[in-house]
């Protein structure tokens, strides 16, 4: 049976520090593949796998991270938005990933600019039009086919259009029932769009990737209101329906990168993804509470979004001059310096400001209520004065006693007609109502 018990009654839970060392395990494992594990980079003197043996091996699976993340998003945000408006997550979600977008946007275009000879030797960087820069501003530049000013922005993408379609669930208010139905709902609906192959629903639902934002969301509902068989039903298909897709990317993978990854590790890896946010929901890793951990999760995102055309760069400036293993190293601390950097400096400062400023502006518009009628109310015409003056009473005559002729007496009659005055005025007040989403 489903419970469709509301936010609230469950047991409310504390940061999860264990969540925050995902994190850091997923920034990790995409920053070693692409200053390890990219296959044609030429980072290096001699190839990749010359220079890192067996590290270079691991770390051509580091993309698998991004698909961590967004399992990880899909756990944070169901976790973040319970209980809260409309309003409230559209503010968090910019507040989240804007400022340091922006910053990180700016530093990479700078840095590709006055490195360009090294970043068009690296195989993988292109310098961009200042249109496109400025459209990358934006977030989604994606949507018109402009390029990435750096490679990793892509996933940014993919998150604005998950956050579009949770917007719909949390505009209602986010139960078990309504998010498990979001869930199994996604899944037909993407599943359907990978077989019809039609562009606009590949936009929207995004087959390759909802399993993964889907199985954190249903991991959450474990974590808030316990195991159940719908859930981990669910989860089962999602996890059927990710290695499928990835089998479908390794072929692809494998062609044009000259790489030879294989389906058996890709499975066992997205088999440990799954586990280790399966043991976070089930509480299974709350013994992990080291302070370390929550300040590492912070850092992820700015390192996410500086770490490939910088590092990349920063390398290819050292190549043939330092030792790979020295030049690496090198980058990693420059580049988790960097991110330190902008946490400190750039979401710290900035993060309360534009919340404030984007939270009064949206309660201002909404306290307003409607824009007033310009057009004025008719007026009743006035009443002559002679309508409105009473009519004149038509007093009766005196009763006259008259002689008796032949026994019958007459009396006068007495009739009266009183005005009455009128007013024909209606109030009529129409108050504005304020809609909080």
């Amino acid at each position: 049976m489903i419970d469709q018990r509301p936010a609230g009654t469950a047991q409310p839970r504390g940061r999860l520090a264990a969540l925050d060392g995902l994190r850091l395990f997923a920034a990790a494992i995409v920053v070693a593949y692409h200053l390890i594990g990219l296959p044609n980079s030429h980072l290096y003197e001699h190839h990749n796998h010359d220079e890192f043996g067996k590290l270079y091996g691991f770390a051509t699976y580091g993309y698998l991270g991004v698909q961590l993340f967004f399992m990880i998003s899909g756990f944070v945000i169901c976790m973040s938005s319970w209980g809260r408006s409309l309003q409230d997550f559209a503010v968090s979600r910019v507040v989240r990933l804007f400022p340091m977008y922006w910053v990180a946007v700016l530093i990479s275009a700078l840095v590709v600019h006055f490195n360009a000879p090294l970043a068009r030797s690296s195989n993988f960087i292109v310098p961009v039009p200042k249109s496109d820069f400025l459209l990358n501003l934006t977030m989604v530049q994606n949507a018109y086919g402009v390029s990435d000013v750096d490679g990793v922005y892509w996933t940014l993408w993919s998150e604005l259009r998950f956050y579009l379609l949770f917007a719909l669930v949390i505009r209602g208010g986010l139960t078990y029932k309504r998010t498990l139905g979001f869930c199994l709902v996604w899944i037909v609906a993407g599943t359907l769009a990978a077989g019809a192959n039609m562009p606009v629903l590949n936009l929207i639902l995004q087959p390759s990737s909802m399993p993964y934002f889907v199985a954190g969301i249903l991991l959450y509902l474990v974590h808030r209101f316990g195991p159940s068989l719908p859930l981990f039903g669910l989860l089962g298909v999602c996890f059927l329906l990710a290695q499928h897709h990835e089998y479908a990317a390794i072929t692809a993978r494998n062609h044009v990168f000259g790489t030879s990854n294989r389906w058996l590790i890709v499975t066992i890896v997205l088999t440990v993804f799954f586990a280790l946010l399966s043991a976070v929901a089930l509480g299974w890793a709350s013994w992990a509470r080291w302070r370390w951990l929550t300040f590492a999760g912070a850092l992820t995102y700015p390192l996410y979004l500086l770490h490939q055309d910088t590092g990349i760069i920063v390398i290819l400036s050292m190549k043939g001059r330092v030792a790979p293993w020295l030049a690496l190293l090198a980058t990693l601390t420059g580049v988790l310096l960097a991110a330190y950097l902008g946490h400190r400096f750039v979401e710290k400062p900035m993060a309360p400001w534009l919340k404030r400023h984007l939270k009064s502006g949206l309660e201002r518009g909404l306290r307003a209520g409607p824009e007033p009628d310009p057009t004025p109310e008719p007026q009743p015409t006035p009443a002559p004065a002679s309508a409105l003056a009473p009519e004149p009473t038509q007093t009766a005559p005196p009763l006259t006693k008259l002689e008796p002729a032949r026994g019958r007496v007459y009396m006068g009659a007495s009739e009266s007609y009183a005005g009455t005055p009128w007013s024909d005025r209606y109030a009529d007040q129409d108050g504005g109502v304020a809609r909080t989403l």
